[in-house]
């Protein structure tokens, strides 16, 4: 484990990363001396990064396809022929084994030759850099199957040591030299990664909006922005969510300086006593699609509400499950997730590897431990599936996702016992609060879940207070000695009431006895079949 990220810490791995590793099996070619493509890589100290595709070819005709950047989603290109003739150019989807490209093109063309040409653009973050670590991500190295390429990648003028040099096809063959690394060959479908060191010190900057402080290079100030600007919508949600507020979050931003810390999207680290207070983002998912970024900055700024609840850092499936859940719903809330994002379909196709009766293998997942049966990412998916069930399950009225108003409760409750350490608890609260408790209660016992058949909580003072804030003086008086006649009633159909409680003064004087006689016996009819 880095130095960035230790054991204890609360983080987030992302499975879709696992798509850029995807590669069609090519049976190695290596081409004629009469054809040739070299990518040129140029980085300069800030990571801003030159493209530059060469193809050559001393064939009279042909075809060649190749990859290119969409200019819709990530930036305009230029083609240049220097000798030789394109025709019957086309610009369509690019995929991978069926999947479409997001940020690609294929452009395919026939051509008469002899035949040169260059294809050229240019990426702010070509490479990550944060002191004293960087990488240097490729762009999709992708063309006709039969072919083979020579990439060159210029050393920027901090460099400093290479540390490791892989391709998403495994290993690959390099040479250093003083200047450049040269990488050959590759085949039609690669990527390349480059981990090393830079010479130099951090310079920071500092921007505090709320409880939120930054502490970001100054290269990323544009990257901050929309982190104070995801933040700032955000946490107005996180509070009325949570009825708890944050203090002071310090948030930083990390370049992976090795493989293992490449899918780790963020981290929260964790001390003894339950304090947090930073959080710390991968600058690799400012490269990827509008919304991974934003779902994975709330999610890790939901832990500290959580934590500010009192929900114990042992409780990690918990923590997952509605870090996960709360940060995919409010970034598609607040309009910061486009549909392209597919956090909670790999999410929940991860779900799948595990039978339902198997659930309560996540009682025992921690920060420093993971069931050796499944991979680190089917917990965050399970988790995940869990809150998305039951949420589902208590879908509301004017709620601001499924479930937010039942979760709203279920964080009250929490609150008002000064947090939960047990799984038996929060599990109790989640059935007590739910507007099915038959089904929700059958949900935990086919996962395997504990829970409390009579949870140590009494909902009447939780009702009184709902009383007294909602309805006028009037019928406050009736309804209070109505729940205290009938408590237990009211504790097991609290739905019912505060579906009269919330109505009540828009009700005239009649209809509210007729009303509340309705639901009281309601309430007493249903209770038989409890």
């Amino acid at each position: 484990m880095s130095d960035n990220l230790r054991k204890g810490d609360l983080y987030i791995i992302l499975l879709p990363l696992i798509l850029l590793f995807l590669v069609i099996e090519i049976t190695p070619y290596e081409g004629t001396p009469e054809e040739r493509i070299i990518y040129y890589f140029r980085l300069n100290s800030d990571g801003f990064e030159e493209i530059q595709i060469i193809y050559e070819t001393s064939k009279e005709e042909g075809i060649m396809w190749i990859v290119v950047p969409d200019t819709e989603r990530y930036t305009n290109w230029t083609i240049k022929i220097s000798n030789g003739r394109i025709y019957q150019e086309e610009l369509r989807d690019a995929e991978i084994e069926g999947v479409k490209m997001y940020f690609y093109d294929n452009l395919s063309f026939h051509f008469r030759g002899p035949l040169k040409l260059g294809i050229n653009w240019t990426t702010r973050l070509g490479a990550l850099v944060v002191e004293p670590n960087a990488l240097f991500i490729s762009p999709a190295i992708m063309f006709r199957e039969t072919d083979t390429s020579i990439c060159e990648i210029w050393k920027p003028e901090n460099f400093k040591k290479l540390k490791m040099m892989v391709g998403s096809s495994g290993n690959i063959r390099y040479s250093e030299g003083d200047d450049r690394i040269v990488v050959e060959p590759l085949y039609g479908n690669d990527r390349i990664y480059m981990f090393y060191s830079v010479k130099g010190k951090e310079n920071l900057t500092y921007h505090k909006d709320g409880p939120i402080i930054l502490r970001i290079p100054y290269r990323y100030f544009k990257e901050g922005e929309k982190i104070l600007e995801c933040y700032k919508m955000a946490i107005p949600q996180l509070e009325e969510l949570t009825d708890a507020e944050i203090k002071e979050v310090k948030v930083s931003f990390f370049a992976p300086k090795n493989w293992d810390e490449l899918p780790v999207g963020g981290f929260v680290p964790v001390n003894p006593h339950l304090k947090v207070g930073e959080i710390n983002l991968n600058l690799f998912y400012f490269r990827w699609v509008r919304g991974y970024i934003e779902s994975i900055a709330i999610h890790e700024l939901t832990h500290h509400y959580l934590v500010e609840l009192g929900i114990s850092t042992e409780l990690l499936w918990a923590h997952e499950g509605l870090a996960n859940y709360l940060s995919i719903n409010l970034a598609e809330y607040l309009n910061l997730s486009e549909k392209a994002v597919n956090l909670e379909e790999d999410l929940l196709e991860a779900s799948d590897l595990v039978p339902p009766e198997s659930y309560n293998f996540l009682i025992s997942w921690r920060t420093y431990y993971t069931d050796p049966r499944y991979p680190t990412f089917v917990h965050y998916g399970v988790a995940y599936r869990i809150f998305y069930e039951i949420c589902e399950e208590n879908t509301e009225e004017g709620d601001m996702f499924p479930g937010s108003h039942y979760l709203h409760r279920v964080f009250s409750d929490i609150k008002e016992l000064g947090g939960v350490k047990t799984t038996e608890d929060l599990v109790s609260i989640l059935i007590l609060e739910s507007n099915n408790r038959k089904e929700i209660r059958e949900k935990f016992k086919v996962w395997g879940f504990p829970y409390q058949e009579n949870i140590k909580i009494t909902m009447t003072e939780r009702m009184r207070k709902e009383i007294r804030e909602k309805t006028s003086p009037l019928w406050r008086e009736i309804l209070e000695r109505r729940l205290m006649e009938n408590s237990e009633l009211w504790e097991k159909y609290v739905y019912e009431v505060r579906i009269l409680v919330e109505g009540i003064d828009r009700l005239s004087s009649l209809m509210v006895l007729t009303t509340l006689f309705i639901v009281v016996a309601s309430i007493s009819r249903r209770l038989e079949k409890w």
